[in-house]
């Protein structure tokens, strides 16, 4: 309800110092956005783009050329794994 929330901070990026480059973040997504028609493609792009300019991550993302062409099979024509959205 209306019960105020206290902040917390994960143990991965403070104490446990897991996390090498520290817990900034680089990106806002929104999973709701992502199966939207109109946002969705733009949503894949941000989130390869974050990863993209991550140099951990950068060289596996694919290529930009096939970045809506997967948006499409995944979520138009729901190629992708069987979700809360798509099961009968």
């Amino acid at each position: 309800g209306d019960a105020p929330i206290e902040p917390t901070y994960d143990p991965h990026c403070g104490s446990l110092h897991l996390i090498s480059n520290g817990c900034e973040p680089v990106a806002v997504i929104s999973a709701d956005k992502l199966r939207e028609y109109d946002d969705g493609p733009a949503e894949t792009a941000a989130i390869a783009e974050a990863l993209m300019n991550d140099a951990r991550m950068g060289k596996y993302v694919i290529a930009q050329e096939a970045w809506d062409c997967i948006w499409e099979e995944l979520i138009q024509h729901k190629k992708g794994p069987i979700t809360i959205a798509v099961r009968p």
